[in-house]
């Protein structure tokens, strides 16, 4: 009988490491979505043009004079 409730605790220890193993790789992930998309909003809403190769960006900028 001890054998049968050690497995059973085995098994129950696997479940629970499987399942902090999926929320922690959920967490990364969404993480990781979460860095990507606001790296493209920045892009998106930041208006930077590349002048020359190795050169600093150029922001525009209105000539009111």
């Amino acid at each position: 009988m001890d054998s049968v409730w050690s497995c059973l605790a085995g098994m129950a220890e696997f479940v629970d490491e499987l399942g902090l193993f999926t929320f922690e790789t959920y967490v990364r992930t969404r993480d990781q979505v979460i860095v990507e998309q606001s790296n493209q909003l920045l892009e998106l809403f930041t208006p930077v043009i590349k002048l020359w190769e190795g050169g600093g960006p150029a922001v525009p900028v209105s000539d009111l004079a």
